[in-house]
């Protein structure tokens, strides 16, 4: 799964480095017409647009889907409920699958969100697929170093919906050690819930 994030892009690379062979890319975008930032709990779509270029640096092909972000079953534990975007998710795989038949395994950058794996572990296993979650339950503070050390990567805010980053003074700032100390001092703000 690729959002054209930094975790779905370092999640691909872990597994190249496992050993995994990527055999495709897929992504549910906004439909057509919609804001390009749907408020999916479950997938990013900010910077969709950029997919095309992943495809032409890679020759990985592509699988798209658009979808409204609409999740009809918010509760932690996902059952098949037609018109959730979850489903969204599942007919896009099969798509892929109708198309590849030899792929066996959905990667996800997810990270700390039992919602977004629970509901690829889901999807994966009505597919008869592995579900692969690389950076599952990484320190969210080694992590953001790692990816700041990587020579070839740049990563660049594209949305702040966090408290304390002003969109207006953050988007298209770039990820760096500044950066990255600003949200280690207003995440010591935030109460543990």
């Amino acid at each position: 799964l690729l959002s054209g994030g930094k975790d779905s892009v370092f999640a691909a690379m872990q597994c190249l480095a496992s050993g995994h062979t990527i055999a495709a890319f897929a992504n549910l975008h906004p439909m057509a017409g919609a804001s390009d930032e749907l408020d999916s709990f479950c997938f990013q779509t900010v910077g969709h647009d950029v997919l095309a270029e992943y495809t032409a640096l890679t020759g990985i092909p592509i699988f798209r889907r658009p979808f409204q972000g609409i999740a009809m079953k918010d509760s932690l534990q996902y059952t098949e409920t037609e018109g959730d975007e979850v489903e969204d998710l599942f007919a896009l795989l099969q798509q892929v699958q109708q198309a590849l038949p030899a792929v066996n395994a959905v990667c996800s950058g997810a990270i700390a969100s039992n919602y977004q794996r629970l509901r690829v572990e889901n999807v994966a296993k009505r597919m008869q697929w592995t579900s692969l979650a690389p950076l599952w339950m990484r320190d969210p503070w080694e992590y953001m170093e790692e990816l700041m050390e990587l020579p070839q990567w740049e990563c660049v805010l594209v949305k702040c919906a966090a408290y304390g980053l002003d969109p207006s003074k953050n988007v298209g700032k770039p990820l760096n050690a500044i950066m990255l100390e600003k949200i280690r001092r207003l995440t010591s703000r935030i109460p543990d819930l």
